[in-house]
């Protein structure tokens, strides 16, 4: 029996493969069938529900499909892969120590996080306007947010360190 993690629309589900017909998916059993038209249409039948399903490659793991007029954004990975993003994951917090700086002049409208709180990779940690245009000044890497350098409502230039993540 293989398995396999798939996250959908950030939900994410344990897919096993019993045999060549039969799934078991978040524990319910289900008879499938999976064909191919070509290399972006396909047929899913579920029990006996059928699928048409639609592809759109992102990248290695990550794909979108339309399906039934409805979106999906969908990440499949093997549990060795689950474990080496975890690992990864941690590995990328405990090694990065960086100051973030402004990367144009501008204002700090509104610091978004706390000092000492954990953030992730892409999280958003305050609001910068520029040019009359608010900007997500948003984490490099996942860590702690270990020092905030500026308040809210305080002009900054290009390259004022903003925060530190650790």
């Amino acid at each position: 029996m293989s398995e396999v993690f798939v996250t959908v629309n950030g939900k994410e589900r344990v897919v096993s493969f019993i045999n060549s017909d039969k799934v078991i998916v978040d524990g319910k059993e289900y008879s499938y069938d999976f064909s191919s038209e070509n290399e972006f249409h396909f047929f899913l039948r579920l029990n006996k529900k059928t699928f048409d399903i639609t592809k759109v490659v992102k990248d290695k793991n990550k794909i979108a499909i339309l399906t039934e007029g409805n979106y999906f954004e969908c990440k499949v990975r093997t549990k060795l892969e689950k474990n080496a993003e975890t690992i990864l994951a941690h590995s990328e917090k405990s090694h990065h120590k960086e100051d973030v700086v402004s990367p144009m002049p501008g204002m700090v409208l509104k610091i978004l996080k706390n000092e000492n709180e954990e953030i992730t990779i892409g999280e958003p940690v305050l609001i910068l306007e520029a040019m009359k245009m608010e900007n997500e000044v948003t984490s490099p890497y996942s860590g702690l947010l270990k020092k905030i350098y500026v308040s809210e409502n305080t002009p900054v230039e290009k390259g004022t360190k903003l925060f530190r993540i650790e």
